[in-house]
């Protein structure tokens, strides 16, 4: 019996221990340049670049967030399908920043909250943002950018789906989007999904 109670005892202070081990999460959701059907874009550019820090010891948003539009260098002009898929228009992207200045920016935001002392990660719905749209403007652009941009959770990999017996969510390794997780959670989407 005392064997059982000590494994318990060990299995809460891990999930504590999981729990705690970041400060703060920075939730990520890019919206890029985009066409539909042909041609294909040579450089899918980012066009908008939000980061919502939030404090995981005091469960709060840190405000004020960090937003910038992104002025696009190799396709300027926004495709009509962009606009009325992401509801962003041309007036918005013009007077944005260059990606290269969003970066720096998003740096000093960070030192300035204190955030680089501090143990964070991003968190994003899905691997696009930083696995590929990050990843390839840069490369095509040849912008270096920071190794805390290489690491990444992808919620949709670590959503819990169900709850078992006695009330706990876990995860069946299903990948559900953004509507169907907001949804489980009781939750509204505010913005455009696509």
């Amino acid at each position: 019996v005392g064997d059982v109670e000590e494994q318990k005892i060990q299995h809460e202070e891990q999930k504590t221990n999981e729990v705690e081990y970041f400060d703060y999460i920075l939730v990520l959701d890019f919206e890029a340049q985009c066409s539909e059907g042909e041609p294909k874009l040579t450089c899918q550019e980012i066009i908008e670049f939000p980061v919502v820090p939030i404090n995981l010891k005091e469960r709060k948003i840190v405000e004020p967030f960090f937003h910038y539009y992104i002025k696009p260098e190799v396709h300027p002009q926004l495709t009509p399908f962009c606009t009325q898929l992401t509801g962003i228009e041309q007036t918005q992207v013009d007077s944005g920043v260059t990606l290269q200045e969003a970066l720096q920016r998003l740096h000093t935001y960070l030192k300035e909250l204190g955030i680089l002392d501090k143990r964070f990660t991003f968190v994003t719905c899905g691997d696009w943002d930083l696995n590929t749209c990050l990843k390839k403007e840069a490369e095509y652009k040849k912008i270096d950018y920071q190794d805390y941009l290489k690491r990444w959770i992808n919620v949709k990999k670590v959503f819990p789906v169900e709850l078992d017996l006695s009330g706990n969510y876990k995860n069946c390794n299903k990948i559900f989007g953004m509507p169907s997780m907001l949804e489980r959670l009781n939750l509204k989407l505010e913005g455009r999904h696509h």
